[in-house]
């Protein structure tokens, strides 16, 4: 991406982010243990998930039933081919680019949104996603020291509770 995209695309790309945990920051259960491939998530714009598809994977109807979850939470899932990866090129990557770009590039200060709702909206999906990420890195340290339960029981007692502005 940082070819396609610019130096700054790394910044705001998580490799291996939690689906389930992702999903579970927003309210929803999943059960999906597959981690994301990448998740792209800059400031000012909706998070997007990254799937590269391999020729040995089939779409399980559980990456179905995630990615409408993960759309009800505004976050879109994109997928590219392996082999257009290696190419370079193709209209998936492009449009990958494309979508990347543009959320650098609202991040120039003239084009920063100034409306103080429209921060606080973007503060509160960045919370989803660094808690969905710090979620899934203390599970991973729990489950390798057998303390797992402990690790859930955590989470559940400070679960972020979802408040509806409507």
């Amino acid at each position: 991406l940082a070819t396609n995209v610019g130096d700054s695309a790394g910044h705001w790309l998580v490799p291996g982010a939690s689906s389930d945990a992702l999903l579970n920051a927003g309210g929803f259960e999943s059960g999906d243990v597959k981690p994301i491939d990448l998740l792209f998530a800059c400031p000012g714009s909706d998070p997007l998930v990254i799937e590269i598809e391999r020729p040995s994977e089939k779409t399980s109807d559980m990456t179905h039933t995630r990615d409408v979850l993960l759309a009800r939470m505004n976050i879109k899932c994109m997928r590219v081919s392996e082999n257009e990866l290696r190419r370079g090129t193709g209209a998936n990557l492009d449009s990958i680019a494309a979508r990347c770009r543009a959320a650098i590039a609202n991040l120039d200060a003239d084009r920063c949104p100034a409306n103080i709702g429209t921060l606080a909206v973007d503060a509160t999906i960045a919370s989803k996603v660094q808690f969905a990420i710090t979620k899934s890195h203390l599970a991973r340290l729990a489950r390798q020291r057998g303390a797992m339960p402990f690790a859930n029981a955590l989470f559940e007692k400070n679960r972020i509770k979802r408040y509806s502005t409507s």
